[in-house]
C-alpha cells in the first residue's frame, strides 16, 4: 500500500488502478506470442494471424470491462477515470485547521462574516479545538441540525 504524505488522507483505495485497454491488449499479445514461440520455435507457425490478434483484442476488452466493474469505475466516465485513479493513488489534500491558532483564525472569520450565528460558530470552534487537541488533522464535525425560521442564514 502506498504511503500518503502528512497533508493527504486516503479517499479511495490506493491500489485502485485499471490499466488502459491498449496495455492489456499488448500484454495478451505478448503472452500469446511467447506461448506460440515456446510451442513452435521462431518459425512461421509462431506468428499470430489476424484472427488470433482479433481474439486477443476481444479478450483484452472483456478483461478490461471486468476490471472496471470490480474496481467500481465502470460507471465513471472514461475521461474522468485518470483523475479518480490519481486521487486514489495520491489521496485527498487535507483542508481545515491543524493547530488551535488555525481554529481561532477560522472562527474569527466566521464571526465576522455571520455574526448572527455566533452561537453556532462558537460550537464549531469547540468541536474543532477538541479534534485538533486529540491529534486530528483537517476539518471534522459531528452531525448537527440547525433549527430556526427561514431566512436567518442556516444554509449560509
Amino acid at each position: 500500500m502506498a504511503s500518503l504524505s502528512n497533508d493527504r488522507m486516503a479517499v479511495l483505495s490506493p491500489t485502485l488502478d485499471v490499466p488502459r485497454v491498449e496495455d492489456m491488449e499488448a500484454r495478451f499479445l505478448a503472452f500469446w506470442r511467447a506461448m506460440r514461440r515456446t510451442m513452435h520455435g521462431r518459425g512461421r507457425k509462431a506468428q499470430l494471424d489476424y484472427a488470433m490478434e482479433r481474439k486477443a483484442k476481444d479478450l483484452a476488452e472483456v478483461a478490461h470491462q471486468r476490471r472496471l466493474r470490480q474496481s467500481g469505475l465502470a460507471s465513471v466516465k472514461t475521461e474522468a477515470r485518470p483523475g479518480v485513479i490519481a486521487l486514489a493513488r495520491e489521496g485527498g489534500k487535507l483542508s481545515g485547521p491543524t493547530t488551535p491558532d488555525d481554529v481561532h483564525h477560522l472562527v474569527a472569520a466566521l464571526h465576522a462574516e455571520s455574526g448572527w450565528m455566533r452561537e453556532v460558530s462558537t460550537w464549531i470552534m469547540h468541536q474543532m479545538l477538541q479534534h485538533v487537541a486529540s491529534g486530528g488533522r483537517g476539518l471534522t464535525l459531528p452531525p448537527v441540525i440547525l433549527v430556526g425560521p427561514p431566512g436567518i442564514g442556516k444554509s449560509h
